[in-house]
């Protein structure tokens, strides 16, 4: 019989005595942007800075240090997503249609973010800005 409620990533089940409750775990996928200072003796903690629910992952700083791209499937597919460099405005760059982006990185003038990709191969890609 299938319990009623139990989410699809749930495992390891164990039935109290009684047979009444039901403890499990579930796995959630969830990679987050942190950031941490880097100034000789500083006693701040690196800090989440850019998280959802979903991935975020694959950070880079544009060239000016004001703005952040990465990849992040929080709207559903896996896209590459930019961000100001105080994690506001974040937001998807490009539709990739079905495209699965590796690491993407901006170009050295941040006019453009360069990405792999596979679909139907490996490709890299070039957003402009």
């Amino acid at each position: 019989m299938l319990v009623p409620g139990v989410g699809t990533r749930a495992h390891h089940p164990s039935l109290s005595a009684d047979g009444h409750r039901l403890a499990y775990s579930e796995e959630f996928y969830s990679t987050n942007i942190w950031r941490a200072p880097l100034e000789l003796g500083s006693a701040l903690l690196p800090s989440p800075f850019l998280f959802s629910a979903r991935r975020d992952d694959s950070p880079q700083y544009s060239p000016d240090g004001r703005r952040i791209v990465f990849i992040s499937n929080r709207s559903g597919p896996t896209e590459i997503w930019t961000s100001d460099a105080d994690s506001r405005n974040a937001g998807p760059v490009a539709s990739l249609r079905g495209m699965r982006p590796g690491t993407p990185r901006w170009s050295p003038d941040g006019k453009q973010i360069l990405f792999d990709a596979r679909h139907e191969g490996c490709r890299i890609y070039v957003i402009g800005r």
